[in-house]
């Protein structure tokens, strides 16, 4: 058959809709183009691996976000694509939060956000969440009402301004690039050690390091898995002292999982907090009512408190405490440590290994309290000037065993500081105040040389132009006479004095009142009697350091005033014998070391210094 006829009408039409569609296909194409020029800029496209970018000058140009993502070593990159497929959760995060990726793609537009919620774990806590119910379920052991939980979190509904996120439970804010708490930036972290910033370090952690982290609010934070748990079937361990080793930590769990060491007698979580509490609660009450009576009952008859025979841990938690009072009130943990030790409720060794065992850390400290020499000198003083008490620098030595010699200078020169300037030693009669105190002291040891303290090598680190820095001076030289054979005595010392003192020093005039007071001790030790003080090896080395050459006169005479300044340093130490300074003032006439005038000057300068 043949087709039927058509009318020129009608193909005018068949033609006109022919056209309309071609016209609107055009349109639509013609849309998607602008469309894609808001994103894609007009040059040749390529594409590698499902990237979009552009050829600029046979040079290929890929997304400016892909530059701020966070990399690491050896991992695939579009300029790495030999690298391994291997992303970081915060990688993922970032790139998740751009723009790109928060398109819907076209398959999933129809579909219903009832009937499917992609899961999004927003803590660590979230994801063992889900870990526990897949294993319950996999058990059948538990009911419907479990599995509704918020195992999947709620969809929350974004902030436009600032968007925050989470890695491992530590939430950070992403505001065109990572920012992370600020309290992680304080952290103590070393050189080589894993960190956000350095991501191929080793996950070794310091002591410290750990307990500065365990103080922050975020990780007091109890996780949600362990809400329902016993704290009488288990208990985290935690540390209230340093006297801990380093530890491992485990990040992907983000818990502790070995000890390399423990002290003798750790402490669990209840009782350091338990621990922690009695001591602040003690501090208080004594500076309010200065009772002992309520520590002496909890050290020696409460056997319920948590400080009863653990008196080392006693100490170390109250100095620790102390760390964080104002350094007005730091005298107050020596204070109460000198009366329980006068009353015999706490033992000497108690007192010197809590304290050492501080001093360990000092390194660390120091970056979070630049005055911690300082602080923990106002817990020694009070013990050294306790009139009831036997702590002597015997027992400051052994209260910093773990960091004598080398790093002890510090410690030293500041407990000295505070003893000379202590209201205890100030004698209102007599001008040398508390120097007197530190000399009749440490005169009183047998066989405690100055560089167990304070190296030789270091005097000119810590010499000051006072009475501490002569003090210093005198007894490290006095160490080096008492053991020299007096025939050798003179070459030896001076070439001890050039090899350990400084040429600044040596022109100072307090350096001849130091090497005066060497000398005065040496020959009262030997109970010498005055008229043999000063032997002809003596006479010469003062006459030596008195007029060194190049001097003027003036300054020759400055430093022979200084000379009668160290006799009577010393006769003030003996409570002025009567005659001493005027029979060794002849002594030093007679031979020529001090003149007439000097001794005139000597006695006005002295009746000019104000009594303390």
């Amino acid at each position: 058959m043949e087709p039927a006829h058509v009318s020129q009408s009608q193909q005018a039409n068949i033609l006109k809709e022919k056209k309309k569609k071609t016209s609107k296909k055009k349109n639509n194409q013609n849309l998607k183009n602008e469309e894609e020029e808001v994103i894609i800029p007009k040059l040749k496209e390529t594409q590698n691996n499902g990237f979009k970018h552009v050829v600029v000058n046979g040079a290929a140009k890929f997304p400016s976000y892909l530059d701020n993502l966070p990399y690491v070593e050896g991992q695939w990159s579009v300029t790495n694509p030999t690298g391994k497929k291997m992303y970081s959760i915060i990688f993922l995060s970032q790139l998740g939060l751009e723009a790109v990726c928060q398109k819907k793609p076209d398959v999933l537009k129809n579909w219903s956000t009832k009937s499917f919620i992609a899961p999004q774990f927003s803590s660590l806590s979230d994801i063992l969440k889900q870990q526990e119910k897949k294993k319950n379920k996999k058990n059948k052991h538990y009911s419907k009402n479990e599995e509704e939980q918020s195992v999947i979190p709620k969809p929350v509904e974004l902030v436009p301004q600032v968007e925050k996120s989470q890695y491992n439970g530590l939430q950070y804010v992403v505001n065109d690039t990572l920012k992370l708490p600020s309290y992680l930036d304080n952290l103590p972290y070393i050189e080589g050690q894993w960190s956000f910033t350095n991501p191929t370090g080793k996950k070794v952690y310091s002591i410290l390091f750990l307990l500065k982290l365990g103080s922050e609010a975020i990780c007091q934070k109890k996780p949600d898995v362990l809400k329902n748990w016993s704290t009488k079937s288990f208990i985290a361990p935690q540390f209230s002292s340093l006297s801990h080793p380093s530890v491992i930590l485990d990040r992907s769990h983000g818990k502790l999982l070995q000890l390399k060491e423990t002290v003798e007698h750790p402490l669990n979580s209840v009782v350091a907090y338990k621990m922690n509490m009695k001591c602040k609660s003690i501090l208080k009450d004594y500076e309010e009512l200065n009772n002992l009576n309520e520590i002496i009952y909890s050290l020696s008859e409460d056997e319920s408190s948590v400080i009863c025979t653990r008196h080392k841990e006693f100490v170390k938690s109250m100095s620790l405490i102390i760390l964080d009072c104002p350094i007005t009130q730091t005298t107050v943990a020596g204070t109460i440590f000198a009366e329980l030790l006068s009353k015999k409720i706490l033992s000497m060794e108690a007192i010197t290994q809590g304290i050492d065992d501080i001093l360990k850390y000092w390194n660390d400290f120091l970056m979070y309290y630049p005055q911690f020499f300082s602080y923990i000198a106002e817990i020694i003083v009070p013990l050294l000037l306790s009139q009831n008490t036997s702590f002597d620098f015997n027992n400051l030595k052994d209260s910093c065993t773990s960091i004598r010699p080398n790093n002890s200078s510090k410690l030293f020169t500041e407990v000295l500081y505070k003893i000379n300037s202590s209201k205890e030693t100030q004698n209102v009669k007599e001008q040398f105040g508390g120097i007197l105190w530190i000399y009749n002291k440490w005169n009183m040891l047998e066989n405690v040389p100055l560089d167990v303290f304070m190296p030789s090598n270091q005097i000119n680190k810590y010499f000051k132009k006072d009475e501490v820095g002569v003090f210093l001076l005198s007894i490290a030289m006095y160490d080096k006479i008492k053991l020299t054979d007096n025939k050798l005595l003179y070459d030896i010392l001076q070439s001890w004095i050039c090899t350990n003192i400084s040429a600044e020093i040596i022109k100072s005039s307090l350096f001849v009142r130091a090497l005066t007071v060497a000398i005065v001790i040496l020959c009262l030790k030997l109970n010498h009697p005055y008229d043999d003080f000063f032997d002809h090896v003596h006479v010469q080395l003062l006459t030596h350091y008195i007029k060194l050459k190049l001097l003027p006169k003036n300054e020759i005479q400055a430093r022979e005033v200084q000379c009668m300044f160290g006799i009577q340093l010393m006769s003030a130490t003996l409570e002025h014998p009567r005659g001493m300074v005027l029979k060794l003032f002849n002594k030093l006439h007679q031979e020529r070391v001090i003149s007439k005038e000097s001794f005139e000057l000597f006695i006005q300068e002295y009746e000019k210094i104000p009594e303390k």
